[in-house]
């Protein structure tokens, strides 16, 4: 029994992965990159890579390297309809108005007569069916007037209607300077599908002032509808008997320019278990939760990457693998660069 455990200590001590990840950011194409070497051992690795099934990758010798070349991007979606909800429809047509910001405008007259004079657009997007794990809206327009108030809502259809707080719900004062674009985002995160409903997703963007009518111009509006898959950049594959516990762990790591990362997240799949986490540039998980890496089972390893500026992001981290139990364990060098 001592020999044996001596020997399986040997096994996990001594041997030393080294792993780079290169990923691309939104809209672009993004390459993961995986390359390994490993000291001289008792045996074969109890663990070993294979790859994702959300890229063209190479596996190298025994397993404990590889190359893999996978996209990033959400899908874009633009409007396919409108409804002037108040107001009237002056000009334009969707999505050819508002698919690029030009000097071509959807525009939409406000009410006339009594105070407030408002304006009520509404656009529909036909989408993924997929359920979403993140909706990510750009707005640019203009008004004809200064300093009118708006407001911009996503459809709630779970609840059956606009919300008035959260992340589907955002509100603004216009330019001081009529005829301004202005660029609004609104990000959902929580619970993104119950903003959908049978490929469908709805935004309504309300303005209203005193005085004299007024135009809403709208420049682009634009949906990033990111997929909630299970697709996953590498898999961790026990060919032994015995079970493992595993994670990630940055703790020990100085990491570099992740000011831009506005959303980083890894995390193993089946059950689902938040391994690392940056959430606007600060990071919110630096160690992940145990997860049992069951006898001669597979953990599904994926990651998620939005950033708000370019550049080149390095993200180190170990996978640790241990012996359940035990404080002994296998470190995985593993090092995201994120461009």
């Amino acid at each position: 029994m001592i020999l044996r455990l001596r020997i399986l200590q040997l096994r996990l001590m001594v041997a030393l992965f080294f792993i780079v990840i290169l990923v691309s950011s939104v809209n672009a194409s993004a390459s993961y990159r995986l390359t390994g070497s490993i000291t001289t051992t008792t045996s074969s690795p109890n663990v070993i890579f294979q790859s994702g099934n959300a890229a063209t990758s190479t596996i190298f010798a025994a397993g404990t390297s590889a190359r893999v070349t996978t996209p990033t991007s959400p899908i874009i979606y633009y409007p396919i309809s409108y409804n002037i909800v108040t107001g009237t429809y002056s000009s334009g047509t969707v999505p050819g108005s508002v698919n690029v910001t030009d000097s071509n405008y959807f525009v939409t007259a406000s009410s006339t007569g009594a105070n407030p004079k408002i304006a009520v657009t509404e656009f529909t997007f036909s989408t993924s069916s997929t359920t979403p794990h993140q909706l990510n809206f750009t707005i640019v327009e203009q008004y004809s007037v200064s300093a009118a108030a708006v407001t911009i809502q996503v459809y709630n259809y779970t609840a059956g209607a606009y919300p008035s707080s959260g992340q589907g719900y955002l509100t603004y004062t216009s330019s001081s300077t009529a005829g301004t674009d202005e660029t609004q985002t609104l990000i959902i995160t929580t619970n993104p599908q119950f903003y959908t409903s049978a490929g469908q997703v709805k935004i309504m963007i309300t303005a209203s002032r005193n005085g004299a009518g007024f135009n809403q111009n709208f420049n682009l509006v634009r949906l990033y509808y990111f997929l909630e898959t299970y697709d996953y950049v590498l898999k961790i594959v026990n060919q032994q008997t015995t079970s493992y516990s595993i994670r990630l762990n940055s703790t020990t790591f100085s990491q570099s320019n992740i000011g831009r990362q506005s959303n980083f997240t890894a995390w193993i799949h089946d059950p689902g278990s938040l391994q690392l986490q940056i959430i606007t540039g600060s990071p919110a998980v630096r160690t992940g939760a145990f997860y049992t890496l069951s006898s001669m089972a597979t953990a599904y390893l994926a990651i998620r990457v939005t950033t708000s500026a370019p550049g080149l992001s390095t993200i180190d981290c170990f996978l640790q693998v241990y012996v359940p139990g035990t404080s002994t364990h296998l470190d995985y060098r593993l090092t995201f660069k994120i461009a």
